[in-house]
């Protein structure tokens, strides 16, 4: 099928699906959220492949949950409503922790929000120096969507990145067990290419037991029943701002641009 909000490639045996809407930072609009969960399921079906790769086209790998995109402001606010907008990433996610062979998530520039989430589903993730993840959803009074940090980091820190809403660099992102590896900006495309060469020399069947092995030990701790869970209550969270204070914030954000929104929103904590 063809796609606008993506990229797919299959590339001998790596898959390559590219988040592309550069100019807004690869923000996740309704066609993204489609698209990548369509493009996922298809590279889970590719017989020849062993290690599937996403990453961002342009300067960013996504700022999570495009607040400009019309499809964003459509659903119904109920809790039937909000929890429909979160199904298609949590399906996504769904699909890359099942899938049978490893997946690559390379991350250059702003992670944030849903764009973070998704990174922290791949198997292993690669970051440029300049990457900068965060949850900053809170300071406007809604949830990470997958919940999938305190499954990646500590209970402390994971506690410390979302509920302050933080952003932090490549290097922290590191050293608390977000990050496999950073590389320097000018040398990361380079350094993905030679993770993505390595995996391809392993067998598969080998690499599908592992993952398997290893996805099973989380999800008999609870993984997918506190992913559950959340999508429940985020869906109430949503619901605690009216209809008419939603519609406001997005009047505001289509006269204003969604810069000047985030101004406003993060002034009170600078």
């Amino acid at each position: 099928m063809g796609f606008e909000a993506i990229t797919y490639d299959v590339d001998g045996k790596v898959v390559r699906i590219g988040l592309n809407r550069p100019k807004t930072m690869n923000a996740i609009d309704g066609a993204m959220k489609r698209e990548l969960l369509e493009a996922v399921k298809m590279a889970a079906e590719v017989k020849d492949a062993t290690v599937v790769l996403i990453y961002g086209h342009g300067k960013a790998f996504s700022t999570g949950v495009d607040l400009k995109d019309a499809a964003f402001n459509s659903w119904e606010h109920s809790p039937e409503g909000w929890t429909g907008h979160f199904n298609q990433m949590i399906d996504t996610a769904r699909v890359i922790w099942k899938m049978d062979i490893p997946v690559i998530t390379a991350v250059k520039g702003y992670c944030l929000g849903a764009g973070c989430d998704l990174a922290l589903m791949g198997d292993l993730t690669l970051a440029s120096d300049d990457a900068k993840f965060g949850e900053p959803e809170v300071r406007h009074g809604a949830f990470a969507p997958t919940l999938i940090v305190p499954w990646v980091v500590g209970m402390k820190k994971a506690k410390e990145f979302l509920i302050m809403g933080k952003t932090i660099g490549a290097d922290e992102a590191k050293a608390i067990g977000m990050v496999n590896e950073v590389f320097p900006l000018a040398e990361f495309d380079q350094n993905v290419e030679s993770w993505l060469e390595y995996i391809c020399k392993l067998p598969k069947p080998a690499l599908k037991v592992c993952k398997r092995a290893i996805n099973k030990g989380y999800e008999m701790m609870g993984l997918f029943d506190a992913i559950e869970y959340n999508r429940e209550i985020s869906a109430l969270l949503a619901l605690y701002k009216s209809k008419e204070e939603r519609e406001s914030r997005n009047q505001f954000v289509r006269e204003h641009g969604l810069k000047a929104f985030l101004e406003q929103r993060d002034k009170k904590f600078e």
